[in-house]
């Protein structure tokens, strides 16, 4: 679907979502059908801000090309590959080598069909970040839903409550008053506990003793915090390690990461050289600690707002370039049928004219002068039309040498001829040495169409009686079949003004 960009940002933006809610999985059979064109896709997506997820990986034979070739943020593993396979030790290895290679390429993964015990703590000791199956639930109604969860909380909002994360490592959650999340990560717990005192009236606080545990917490919680303090020396992963894979993965890197260390050490310039938002020495200074949380905070926001105006400028772009010919700026041909349908779903009793055109004998303007200069008389013509017609009304590119308009309002038979015959005139026109004419059909509504695809047929039937009668004029349609049109007695436009002229 050409327009499928432009359908997932109509959905945003009619249901107030930002792009990064929507999780969009791609099956590794788009990838074999056409690799190019969906690389091309996702990857516009992904600028976007939406979470791409590949399904069912594994279940195919180009597993690896995608994941160096399509920018993913989670891999889903096939359910059949969980389990067939988990009994088998070689299946074990292929799972472990592939559970690994995602979390090197700082992808979340997802382990799909679960429903033993045993595939639960395999996945476990393999460092599964998610699995999903009937192990835990098979499918049920909204209200049994609703009972699920509330049977099922672990925790109440204001209670301090402690999380296992990975192993036997604890993440511990202090509930505030603010919805702001603060994560503290340091390996000595009085260090935690003086910045804690300090920040706990501001911010909800996370506390990780280390790093691994840390950076697992950040993948799966990514979008809830707002600010993160990291000590740069600890065990298991130390701090420039887990800075270092925060800024690599793209989904991470607007979290704002204040790094605390020594004062008078080498480390605070390589962290900030990494990408570090700012530096807090120890021992801590209580007022020191707060400006500098919130002068990071306060740039953070604008940098937050820019990027959400660069997002919004770029939608607008593929929204425009969605709509339009490359070529000529005018709609393109599949914003104009939406438009025109749209009309008649809403406005059914409203008139409206609906005029199609193209070059006369343009295989002869390309022959001669070369596609060069025929793009050139294409791109007069689009001149021509968007001059000669309002704001409110559409004017297109249908494809080739074929364009259109529409036209709401009504129009006398009398005031529509004169009309008609002043656009043939305005779209007669030089070329090097070759005279460039148009031939026009129109069909108008309600009187014999009320949808879109009879107006066109019946404006193409009315265009194709001008070709036959010698091109460089236009038809109305009024009724006739195309047979009788093509027997019709052959006015020119000007015998018709004359004949119908105002004496005035």
């Amino acid at each position: 679907n050409p327009n499928l960009i432009n359908i997932f940002l109509e959905l945003i933006r009619k249901y107030e979502l930002k792009p990064q809610c929507l999780h969009l999985e791609i099956t590794e059979t788009a990838y074999t059908e056409n690799s190019n064109q969906l690389i091309e896709v996702v990857t516009e997506l992904k600028s976007l801000g939406f979470i791409i997820e590949m399904d069912d990986f594994g279940s195919g034979y180009s597993s690896l090309n995608m994941l160096s070739e399509l920018p993913l943020d989670i891999l889903k593993l096939d359910m059949k590959f969980i389990q067939n396979e988990t009994a088998k030790n070689r299946s074990k290895s292929i799972l472990n080598f592939v559970i690994n290679l995602a979390k090197w390429m700082n992808l979340l993964v997802i382990a799909e069909g679960v429903e033993t015990k045993e595939q639960l703590d395999l996945l476990r000791k393999l460092d599964c970040n998610y699995v999903q199956g009937y192990y835990y639930a098979k499918p049920m109604s909204r209200r049994d839903f609703e009972e699920h969860l509330s049977c099922n909380q672990v925790a109440k909002e204001e209670e301090t409550s402690k999380m296992t994360a990975i192993g036997t490592d604890t993440v511990y959650i202090k509930k505030s008053k603010s919805d702001k999340v603060m994560m503290i990560i340091d390996d000595v717990e009085m260090n935690r506990a003086i910045l804690s005192e300090m920040f706990s009236e501001y911010y909800t606080l996370v506390e990780v003793d280390n790093g691994k545990t840390a950076y697992e917490y950040i993948l799966n919680n990514y979008e809830s915090i707002d600010v993160i303090l990291l000590d740069l020396v600890m065990p298991i992963m130390d701090g420039f390690q887990l800075l270092q894979k925060i800024k690599c993965n793209t989904s991470l890197t607007n979290i704002p990461v204040i790094v605390t260390s020594q004062e008078g050490e080498d480390s605070e310039a390589r962290a900030l050289e990494m990408g570090a938002s700012d530096f807090i020495a120890k021992p801590y200074n209580e007022k020191v600690a707060l400006r500098r949380v919130n002068n990071v905070l306060a740039t953070s926001t604008v940098a937050k707002l820019e990027e959400e105006k660069a997002i919004y400028q770029r939608m607008q772009e593929m929204e425009h370039k969605a709509k339009t010919d490359a070529m000529t700026g005018l709609y393109n041909r599949a914003e104009l049928e939406a438009q025109i349908n749209s009309f008649f779903a809403e406005e059914t009793n409203q008139s409206a004219t609906f005029v199609i055109l193209d070059v006369d004998n343009f295989k002869l303007v390309n022959d001669r002068l070369g596609h060069t200069k025929g793009d050139e008389a294409l791109k007069r013509v689009a001149q021509i039309l968007d001059s000669c017609f309002r704001n409110e009304d559409l004017t297109c590119r249908m494809g080739g040498d074929e364009f259109s308009a529409f036209v709401r309002g009504a129009f006398s038979t009398k005031d529509l001829n004169v009309r008609l015959q002043w656009l043939c005139e305005k779209l007669r026109f030089e070329i090097e040495d070759m005279s460039i004419s148009c031939s026009i059909g129109a069909c108008s509504s309600p009187a014999y169409a009320k949808d879109y695809q009879t107006l066109y047929e019946h404006a193409d039937m009315a265009l194709m009686t001008a070709k036959r009668l010698g091109k460089n004029q236009y038809q109305i349609f009024d009724g006739k079949s195309e047979k009788e049109y093509t027997g019709k007695k052959r006015y020119t436009q000007i015998q018709y003004i004359q004949d119908n002229a105002d004496p005035k």
